[in-house]
């Protein structure tokens, strides 16, 4: 298999990846006041840091908005995909995981509840997912421009 049909099902996987991050649990268990446990999803992260004001919602709609500049195309484009973006994407998945790998070692990430005492919870497999596709797309678009530059 050539690197350009490497770098569709890449690309693919990570789409899958990005697709399937928003619907695993982000954050491990978090305590609710009358008791019990609930995993935080990420698209409930998502609603929650737009709400949380302007540097939050810069730190998603930045990393996801990349993201979207990336989306396939029929012909094997992307839509306005500067020759950068695979390197950005790439950068940002390996600093997710970097932060990722932090996160865990120090004991966890802190999350609160109305207000409330801060708990440390481990980071869940959405988290990991969504990093992961940020890695995937990275190399895919790698591949694809490098099957091109063989190519011609």
């Amino acid at each position: 298999m050539s690197d350009f049909g490497r770098g569709r099902w890449l690309l693919v996987a990570g789409w899958a990846l990005f697709v399937l991050s928003f619907m695993l649990p982000v954050v491990g268990f978090v305590f609710h006041p009358p008791g019990g446990m609930t995993p935080r999803y990420g698209y409930e992260i998502f609603e929650w840091v737009l709400r949380a004001g302007v540097p939050s919602v810069l730190a998603v709609v930045i990393p996801n908005g990349l993201m979207l500049l990336t989306l396939p195309e029929p012909g094997g484009r992307s839509v306005l995909r500067p020759p950068w973006l695979g390197r950005l994407v790439g950068v940002l998945g390996l600093g997710g995981i970097v932060l990722g790998v932090v996160v865990t070692v120090s004991g966890g990430a802190p999350i609160t509840v109305d207000d409330g005492p801060a708990y440390y919870r481990h980071l869940g497999f959405g988290y990991w997912a969504w990093v992961l596709s940020f890695v995937c797309v990275a190399v895919a678009l790698w591949l694809r421009d490098r099957g091109r530059a063989t190519a011609a």
